[in-house]
């Protein structure tokens, strides 16, 4: 019985240990070391305790969010899916500990422009978080973004603008000086273009790619986006070089992260190809 003991205590430290590290990977932006030990996790644990056991939460939230960004969304959604239902079970409907899931599917089925379903999912997140830790949260910074860039993809701008009234303060208050900032930082600045106030977006973008710089993440999937946005602002004001600078550093990074035939490589191989074709080269 002592051994037993000892082999489930080991068992469940293992199981910790994985999902912090699963966590810290991917927020240093190795997202394919991420991947492979989230499969390696999910293995272990549905070895180990089963296959609805709440410890595969973690490692089924990271394959879904990596399968997401990878635009396989029928796969991000079977894991996403699946934690989800794992966690209700084990915590009931409107636990907090339901919440990360809600906002990471509400964003999954907005980039299927599944726009009702994306809503429901980013309210219920937002109701829960309000509900178990209060309307100041900084745990309420996720899903509002998520549902910020929802009334965006809606053209709901005044709703959208309602959402970042509320956003950017949270974030001041509980000084949240790392990737969820930048994150916010350059989906705002997509309002600011749509309302022709260039000036504000760039100033925005440039504070974005700062805080990225300043937490060692310069080759970041982030950092690209940022990269993207300032080339096309510097393209509008005529300052060609400084665009295709960014345009070439977004496209070498998602080359050499994602491959040549992924998405948003192909993007980026688009961008540059009207920026040299706009230019006559």
């Amino acid at each position: 019985l002592l051994d037993s003991a000892h082999s489930q205590n080991s068992s469940v430290e293992k199981v910790i240990e994985y999902n912090k590290k699963v966590k810290l990977l991917y927020t240093e932006g190795k997202h394919q070391e991420a991947f492979e030990l989230a499969k390696e996790t999910l293995k272990f644990v549905e070895k180990t305790f089963g296959p609805n056991h709440p410890y595969i939460f973690i490692p089924c939230n990271a394959l879904g969010t990596f399968y997401k960004n990878l635009g396989d969304y029928a796969a991000s959604e079977y894991y996403f899916e699946r934690a989800l239902n794992i966690y209700d079970k084990h915590f009931g409907p409107q636990a907090i500990e339901t919440e990360p899931i809600l906002s990471e599917m509400g964003d999954l089925y907005r980039l299927q422009k599944k726009y009702k379903k994306s809503l429901t999912f980013l309210n219920r997140s937002v109701e829960i978080i309000e509900t178990n830790k209060g309307p100041e949260s900084e745990r309420m910074i996720a899903p509002l973004n998520n549902l910020a860039i929802l009334f965006r993809d809606m053209k709901e701008y005044s709703l959208e603008k309602k959402v970042y009234a509320r956003l950017i303060p949270l974030i001041e208050k509980h000084e949240k000086m790392d990737v969820s900032y930048a994150v916010v930082l350059h989906n705002y600045s997509d309002l600011c273009f749509a309302e022709k106030e260039y000036a504000k977006a760039e100033i925005i973008l440039l504070n974005a790619l700062s805080i990225l710089y300043k937490l060692g993440l310069k080759n970041h999937p982030e950092s690209a986006v940022v990269k993207t946005k300032l080339a096309r602002s510097a393209e509008q004001r005529g300052e060609y070089s400084l665009a295709e600078k960014y345009y070439v550093e977004s496209f070498i990074f998602h080359a050499s992260f994602y491959g040549y035939k992924h998405f948003k490589t192909r993007m980026d191989y688009d961008n540059l190809l009207t920026f040299y074709q706009g230019l006559g080269r």
